[in-house]
């Protein structure tokens, strides 16, 4: 009981400061941000879930997904890059530390597998304008799946829905890709417009749900 008023507490004290949040949801995004706000760490719940991004487009979905914004123009991932971000629940009074992996689809898949391995999400993403993006997601999804023993957490994602004139992939398409692979969950978006985000975020936060038992 102690316990629960104590973080009912501190909840209260942020959201005097920080009103109750509208998607997209509130982002703390560097670690000084973190400190000037009006109660300790130690009241916060912290987690460190990981996620992967595989395919193409990703690094232009991560931005946007982070709070980082549209890119305009983005040169392909050389190697392994990750990203630290924090993810502020103001009216629960949760910190979620993710880590995010973005690795090259231009590497050797194979040296990529290991990647894998305790990631807690898994986003595959194509190109809704690129047939060959679409086609090489069954070989992303079989490379996962050598160090997974199921789908859960693992996320289907068709970029560029906004592109109408020149789309070659349907949405059906994916829906029934997605469903043949047991990929729990399909999205399309667009990282240009910012269509179709908020859904993949209101889905990452039960992704991660877990960690607050």
């Amino acid at each position: 009981m102690h316990v629960q008023r104590q973080r009912q507490q501190s909840g209260a004290r942020l959201n005097m400061k920080h009103p109750k949040p509208r998607f997209p949801l509130q982002l703390a995004t560097t670690s000084a941000t973190i400190r000037q706000l009006p109660f300790t760490r130690c009241s916060l719940l912290e987690t460190v879930p990981r996620s992967q991004f595989l395919g193409v487009g990703k690094s232009c979905i991560l931005s946007r997904h982070i709070g980082h914004g549209w890119i305009p123009s983005s040169t392909p991932t050389a190697g392994i890059h990750f990203e630290v971000h924090n993810l502020l629940i103001c009216e629960g009074s949760i910190l979620i530390k993710d880590v995010y992996w973005d690795v090259s689809g231009t590497e050797d898949r194979s040296q990529l597998g290991p990647y894998c391995m305790g990631m807690d999400a898994i986003w595959i993403v194509y190109d809704v304008t690129d047939q060959k993006s679409f086609e090489d997601v069954r070989q992303w999804f079989d490379l996962v799946m050598q160090y997974r023993s199921k789908a859960d957490g693992i996320r289907l994602i068709g970029n560029k829905r906004d592109i109408h004139n020149r789309r070659v992939v349907q949405t059906q398409q994916g829906h029934d890709l997605a469903k043949a692979l047991a990929i729990p969950q399909f999205f399309e978006m667009s990282a240009r417009t910012n269509e179709g985000v908020q859904e993949m975020q209101v889905d990452h936060l039960g992704v991660w749900g877990r960690y607050k038992a």
